[in-house]
This record gives structure tokens, C-alpha cells and sequence, in this order.
């Protein structure tokens, strides 16, 4: 399996895997990416693209870089 994420004109391409999920029936797909993948998604653009099998959905990026930004100093610093 694997996660596109799009936001404006960066892309990135994530290996994951499959993982059955007992609750609802359907199929999460796990996938880990570097702290600078993220940040250039982030400042990418408004919207994040999440696709996975050809299924698309977006997510409003509203308030996350500022987010990102105390996480990621937050981890500097611990």
C-alpha cells in the first residue's frame, strides 16, 4: 500500500502498509515520512490531498504549519 499526499505543487510519495481495521470494517494504510516531507507539504499549500488506492480526500490546512512549527521545536528541545 501506499499514501500520495499532495499540497499545492509538492508531492510525496509514502511505502506503507495495509492494516485491517476491526472497528468499522474498513482499511487504515500506516505510512511514515520525514519531518521535512512534512514541512514542505505544509507550505505547500491550503489543502492536503490524501490518496490511497485512487480514493482522494482533502484536508483544510488551516493552523497547521503554526502547529508543526511548535511540534517540531518541541522536539528540539527534549
Amino acid at each position: 500500500a501506499r499514501i500520495v499526499l499532495t499540497a499545492g505543487k509538492v508531492k510525496k510519495e509514502l511505502p506503507g502498509r495495509a492494516i485491517a481495521n476491526e472497528e468499522n470494517g474498513a482499511v487504515d494504510v500506516e505510512a511514515g515520512a520525514k519531518m521535512t516531507d512534512v514541512k514542505a507539504l505544509l507550505a505547500g499549500g491550503k489543502l492536503l490531498t490524501v490518496e490511497t488506492k485512487g480514493v482522494k480526500q482533502q484536508v483544510a490546512l488551516a493552523g497547521a504549519p503554526d502547529a508543526f512549527g511548535a511540534f517540531e521545536s518541541a522536539c528540539k528541545t527534549n
